[in-house]
């Protein structure tokens, strides 16, 4: 009798044992990061933003690419969009030291520049989200993206959003024109 309750307590111990070891392969396994994706608003002048899981053990380039990707499914609100238009193709995601490079199809270049401003601001803010990346830097068709003047656009970080609010205020007081003004609005929105 003694050996049978021996035993009975040996089973109990036991079966304690592999529920314990099954619950923490379980909770390990719903390890994740939390990161926020960016949509738009129906006048493109405006970011919303969406939180998204990736698990934790997920490498820099393909955290990027789950989020690049994730940017590009309809949400489920019907006042939210896709900010970047179907045509605009990435090519290549590289992660280089403490950047991410993008390389997008030639269509890039055909987005109007309102679209291409909110994209960027999107892009950049969402990832450098991500650990050790600092710095986002656009590439089209292999070369470096460049700003409607020509100049290259280069790597940009998550302040630049931020900055580049006072450089808009002084085009707006210096009564560049409507455009611009118009630009530097959507600049101030998108970094609220």
């Amino acid at each position: 009798m003694r050996i049978r309750l021996l035993i009975n307590k040996l089973v109990v111990i036991l079966l304690c044992c592999c529920m314990a070891v099954e619950l923490t392969a379980c909770s390990s396994q719903n390890r994740g990061r939390q990161y926020t994706v960016y949509y738009t608003n129906s006048s493109k002048d405006k970011l919303i933003e969406q939180n998204y899981n990736i698990d934790i053990d997920t490498s820099i380039e393909d955290t990027a690419r789950q989020l690049l990707d994730k940017m590009n499914v309809k949400p489920a609100d019907k006042n939210e969009y896709i900010i970047k238009p179907d045509n605009v193709t990435l090519l290549d995601v590289m992660l280089d030291g403490k950047a991410i490079a993008l390389n997008y199809s030639s269509s890039y270049k055909q987005m109007s520049t309102q679209v291409e401003l909110l994209f960027r601001a999107a892009v950049v803010k969402m990832l450098t989200q991500i650990d050790d990346v600092l710095y986002v830097h656009f590439y089209v068709d292999g070369k470096e993206a460049l700003y409607e003047d020509g100049t290259v656009i280069g790597a940009l970080k998550k302040t630049d959003w931020t900055g580049v609010m006072y450089s808009c205020i002084m085009q707006i007081i210096q009564v560049q024109g409507l455009l611009k003004s118009r630009k530097c609005l959507l600049i101030i929105r998108i970094c609220q």
